[in-house]
């Protein structure tokens, strides 16, 4: 299931996108803080063309993705993330097809 973030998800979003790439990647705490920042943003923001949709798998977060508008009509999409053990399950086709973020 693919729903909008909650206050609940700040954590997740933070501390998966962390401990990921820290694991995969080797990235320091500093990665921590930018995650931090850019989740934040969004909640200060608060623009209803943006928003960061959590991927529930059993009930729980396993994922996530981002859509943040840079522009009238464009948007980015960022905080990409499917946790390692569903990868390869079309999990991540499901995030960033266009219908998911009508």
């Amino acid at each position: 299931m693919l729903r909008s973030y909650t206050i609940k998800d700040v954590d997740y979003i933070v501390n998966s996108h962390y401990e990921l790439y820290k694991k995969e990647f080797n990235y320091d705490s500093s990665f921590r803080s930018y995650v931090a920042e850019t989740v934040n943003s969004f909640i200060v923001r608060s623009n209803k063309k943006e928003n960061i949709f959590i991927l529930e798998i059993e009930e729980k977060p396993s994922g996530s993705i981002s859509v943040k508008q840079i522009a009238e009509h464009t948007a980015r999409l960022g905080l990409f993330l499917i946790e390692p053990h569903f990868r390869g399950s079309g999990y991540g086709k499901d995030l960033i097809r266009p219908q998911a973020f009508v």
